[in-house]
């Protein structure tokens, strides 16, 4: 007598496999984006360690306000430098219109004085985007998007990093620290707040537990190190 499966043992079966797929799939789907946002992002650093040589060599300051041709000239150039090296598909501006997301997927418009995003953004071939402006406080800043403003979740820490080129040395440096538009409420209980009139610096947040609208602008610090923020030892991009 020939043995078999019956039809309904190969019906729970594979109703036993769809739900165990079904699982599976939404944490293979993060590690596949993961993965692409960090090859994504080593290529970017690559990208702006070249700019950062290019200033030394071609422009000769790191500080825009003490170069003789000025800020905007200085402006220009880099931006100039990145278009005649770098496949750029479009220049746009302002293309996130003031929304963005927390390093905890937060909705925020809060108004953070170190994004370059509401200006001039260059969108590469590859879709990775860069914007650059200048700062009173840190001098030149570059905003990086790595799959570019019109895919998501265009959120701080995730495929958003915030970078500078150190004032000395022309290294490239993350932002750590955020200069924050006061609230009403800030303006009545925060000293530096009241003693500008209107904003206040702010050491940065990189952290799933907080709740600041300001959380993720400052993950480029751990993701250069590829270290993740919550001390566990993982690689960054393993533990978003």
């Amino acid at each position: 007598m020939k043995k078999a499966f019956t039809l309904a043992e190969v019906l729970i079966t594979l109703g036993i496999i769809g739900v165990v797929a079904a699982m599976s799939l939404p944490s293979l789907m993060n590690k596949i984006t993961n993965r692409t946002f960090e090859a994504k992002f080593k290529k970017s650093i690559s990208v702006l360690n070249q700019l950062s040589l290019f200033i030394q060599n071609d422009i000769g300051s790191c500080t825009p306000y003490d170069f003789s041709g000025g800020s905007s000239f200085y402006t220009e150039q880099i931006h100039k430098y990145i278009k005649d090296n770098f496949s750029i598909k479009t220049v746009v501006n302002n293309p996130y219109n003031g929304r963005f997301k927390t390093f905890t997927y937060k909705e925020t418009n809060d108004n953070i004085h170190v994004s370059c995003l509401s200006g001039e953004t260059l969108l590469t071939a590859d879709g990775t985007s860069y914007s650059i402006c200048m700062h009173n406080n840190y001098g030149n800043l570059i905003s990086v998007d790595l799959n570019g403003p019109y895919k998501g979740p265009n959120a701080y820490g995730h495929d958003l990093f915030f970078f500078n080129f150190d004032r000395h040395t022309c290294e490239l440096t993350p932002v750590t620290t955020v200069t924050k538009t006061c609230t009403a409420e800030e303006m009545k209980t925060n000293k530096q707040c009241q003693e500008t009139g209107y904003f206040a610096n702010m050491s940065g947040v990189c952290d799933k537990n907080s709740s600041a609208a300001y959380n993720g602008i400052s993950c480029g610090a751990y993701a250069l190190k590829n270290k993740c923020p919550d001390g566990s030892g993982r690689k960054y991009f393993d533990c978003l």
